[in-house]
């Protein structure tokens, strides 16, 4: 017999980790999903016609994953063509609420669908109909082929090409494909120059403080696979100005700001031990790779070091230091790469993660689109904090592992981070310790449960 002959691209070092992921969680866990409003008269089928544009434009839309007998790892295979499933419902007479749990319930079915990613399609669109001029689409991808920037990429590009017809300027630009992303990264994780790069990380010596848990979390998940949920952070405006108000007095972006504040809120919740956040890059600095659509993105570790409890400016200050100190290296980044105490077991990760993005303005001929919402499972976390700049204000969510925290311990900690913010960005000169992170309900609760000592260490 034969051996079967497949064509493709290595998988780049974040295609890999999530192909781990897959293997050992199972259940095609790890996805990329966006929610675009849609207002105006649009038939279902110029809007496939868009999107299927777009998938042709992009090797990574159209690539499935094959591995073949005694292959360590899978290959990128990419098809000439591979039209996406798109599938249109009516949900005609609802209200507001009524449709936002029509596209709740979507996202939830998209999600259950574990995708065979040998197979295509892999890109997979809902369009919901609540009258003849409103609409949502609802887009679910596998991890393996997108991230956060992708989908919104791929939203500005389905906005563009409505209306449009083939061949027109605003679509003619050739973009970076992901396949040569993968292979520009893997070369560089070979050349002997980056092992500067590698002993940078290493010295950080991360698995200590990757130990470190909430004390509310329910249990040690062992080896059972994660289980996401999400509860919304209540983000004030005015708690939102005084945020882009001090990051101009500190020359500081928001988003770190909010870093820090997550930071500052971890560091007092686990009683001041050294801790490490996961944030989360975009991975495209260099100009080639703004166009590439596919998993560019990683999570790199920050250790700012709160023994002497800094003010919040302070905080800050450390913060923007080492994000601009570990730019240099970010690419170099490989979990595989690090030193690791234990016998290999479960893939390590970032207990506690963060991440800050903007919602970009989409612009179209036909009908208004807005990239309203997106849900992004990437990685293995106990919780992560992400934090949206839309055309409203910013909007904020926790996504979390069910088996490990409650729901309502997430919505108090919710609670919490929306109160430490407001509290740092109000007084940033004052010490992380005096900052508030308690309400007075939860602080009655806290005295009648735990007594005076369990407040003392928050």
């Amino acid at each position: 017999m034969n051996a079967e002959i497949v064509e493709g691209f290595r998988l780049s070092p974040r295609q890999r980790r999530l192909w781990s992921l897959e293997e050992q969680d199972g259940g095609g866990l790890y996805r990329a999903q966006c929610v675009l409003a849609i207002r105006g008269a649009l038939p279902a089928a110029e809007l496939e016609v868009a999107l299927s544009r777009v998938v042709g434009r992009h090797e990574i839309l159209r690539t499935t994953f094959r591995r073949l007998p005694g292959m360590e790892s899978a290959l990128q295979v990419v098809a000439d063509a591979a039209p996406p499933a798109f599938e249109e419902r009516a949900v005609v007479g609802a209200g507001r609420k009524a449709r936002e749990a029509e596209i709740r319930e979507a996202l939830r079915k998209a999600r259950s669908l574990a995708p065979d990613l040998s197979r295509s399609p892999l890109v997979r669109a809902i369009l919901l109909r609540f009258s003849s001029t409103e609409s949502a689409l609802v887009l679910t991808l596998p991890a393996i082929c997108a991230d956060a920037a992708t989908l919104s990429m791929l939203a500005a590009e389905i906005a563009i090409s409505l209306g449009r017809p083939p061949g027109d300027p605003a679509l003619a630009a050739e973009p970076m494909q992901y396949a040569d992303v993968a292979e520009w990264e893997n070369e560089l994780l070979e050349k002997p120059e980056s092992a500067a790069g590698f002993e940078y990380w290493s010295r950080l010596d991360l698995e200590p403080a990757l130990a470190v848990r909430l004390p509310f979390a329910k249990r040690d998940r062992g080896s059972l696979a994660p289980r996401f949920e999400s509860v919304r952070v209540p983000l004030s405006n005015d708690a939102a100005e005084k945020c882009e108000r001090l990051g101009l007095q500190l020359d500081a972006d928001p988003a770190a700001i909010l870093l820090a504040c997550w930071e500052t809120l971890l560091w007092r919740l686990a009683g001041g031990r050294t801790m490490v956040v996961g944030y989360a890059t975009e991975g495209r600095r260099f100009e080639e790779l703004k166009s590439a659509l596919g998993p560019c993105g990683r999570s790199l570790p920050l250790s700012v070091d709160l023994e002497d409890d800094p003010s919040f400016a302070e905080t800050v200050a450390s913060t923007v230091e080492i994000l601009r100190r570990q730019e240099k290296w970010e690419e170099l980044f490989a979990w595989d790469r690090l030193p690791r105490r234990q016998e290999a077991g479960a893939l390590p990760f970032f207990p506690f993660l963060f991440d800050a993005r903007a919602y970009p303005p989409l612009s179209s001929q036909r009908v208004d689109v807005v990239l309203e919402d997106d849900r992004i499972l990437d990685d293995r976390f106990d919780v992560r904090l992400t934090c949206v700049r839309t055309p409203r204000g910013w909007t904020g969510k926790l996504d979390y592992d069910a088996v490990v925290f409650a729901e309502d311990e997430m919505e108090r900690l919710s609670a919490q981070f929306a109160l430490a913010l407001e509290s740092a960005v109000s007084r940033p000169q004052s010490r992380i310790s005096e900052l508030e992170i308690l309400g007075e309900p939860e602080r009655l609760r806290l005295l009648a449960t735990y007594g005076t000592k369990r407040l003392r260490t928050m």
